[in-house]
């Protein structure tokens, strides 16, 4: 377990030419194990598992006073963000008249990033930007995730690989007020609040098996249980831009489960399951209850695309390759 945290107390008053208040996180979990056995009755199994779990947050305390109006165009930044980057791999091989390979893996997931300002906060800058991010990160490898091989009279293989991910990526400001001031003219997108999901997460299972009769089960899942980007006004808060405001709920994934399958004797029997499933859940919300947001320029508000209504970008593949015979 992993605990991130950058904070400015409550009640604090700061004048200055830029602040940036960051908390920052990144694990790196890897599991791997091999496991043979050769015999007349001969059995291989093996598991590996890894398990992420953070908690990373960077916050404004309560009744703060932070004035950068006179300072750097750098202005202010509040961010939380944190990266999983995870993979496992198991290799088994059984031989026998009676053998048999069985493989598991278990990839968990499950990471809090918040950015949040506190009720009765002051907030001056000529830029601001106040975001959550949530990375995962589970490349290919150069072998298959699971690589197993049987091979007797009677012969059989088991292989389940499972990757789970809750995101929970929030932006919250309570009754505060943020302000940008300049001029309108010198940039673009100079007052931003914005929570972002990005999973690329790739996983392949190989299992062959052969001998008179044949039996082969073979899945692969990647999944989110949770994948929620929110960035969340509470009544009473106050957003005033000179230029530009962009409020943003986003994600976008690179998702690929694939299985190959191969089963040779007289009699076989295959089952094989490729399962890729990514549902994100983005959100905009503005709390009634004398909240005023107010923009000179342009006022951007997306939650799933960007202000042109360009959908967000999901690259999702399930595949399953089977041979019987």
């Amino acid at each position: 377990n992993t605990h991130t945290q950058a904070s400015l107390g409550s009640g604090v008053t700061l004048t200055g030419g830029s602040l940036s208040v960051t908390a920052t996180g990144h694990d790196n979990n890897y599991a791997d194990t091999v496991a043979g056995s050769a015999g007349a009755i001969a059995g291989a199994s093996a598991s590996a598992a890894t398990g992420n779990y953070s908690n990373t947050t960077a916050t404004i305390g309560s009744g703060s006073t932070i004035d950068l109006s006179g300072g750097l165009d750098d202005g202010f930044v509040l961010a939380a963000t944190h990266t999983a980057q995870f993979n496992s791999k198991v290799k088994t091989k059984a031989g026998g008249a009676l053998a048999g390979s069985g493989a598991e893996i278990d990839n968990l997931v499950t990471s809090h990033a918040e950015a949040a300002v506190g009720d009765n906060a002051d907030i001056k800058a000529k830029n601001l930007l106040v975001e959550a991010v949530n990375r995962a990160r589970k490349p290919w490898l150069s072998e298959s995730n699971i690589d197993g091989e049987t091979g007797g009279f009677i012969s059989g293989g088991g292989a389940d690989s499972y990757t789970g991910i809750n995101f929970t990526t929030l932006v919250n400001v309570g009754d505060a007020s943020l302000e940008v001031v300049g001029n309108p003219t010198d940039a673009v997108d100079r007052f931003t609040l914005r929570a972002l999901n990005d999973i690329q997460a790739k996983d392949k299972v190989t299992l062959m098996t052969g001998g008179a009769l044949s039996v082969l089960n073979a899945d692969s899942t990647i999944k989110t249980t949770r994948d929620l980007a929110r960035v969340e006004i509470c009544g009473g808060a106050t957003l005033l831009s000179s230029g530009d405001m962009t409020l943003s709920a986003r994600g976008k994934g690179d998702v690929a489960a694939k299985v190959n399958a191969d089963a040779y004797g007289l009699g076989t029997f295959i089952g094989a399951d490729a399962v890729a499933d990514i549902r994100p859940e983005n959100e905009v919300l503005i709390h009634g209850g004398d909240t005023y947001v107010r923009a000179d320029g342009d006022l951007n508000i997306s939650a799933g695309t960007n202000t042109g209504f360009v959908r967000d970008q999901y690259s999702i593949e399930a595949r399953t390759d089977t041979f019987a015979g």
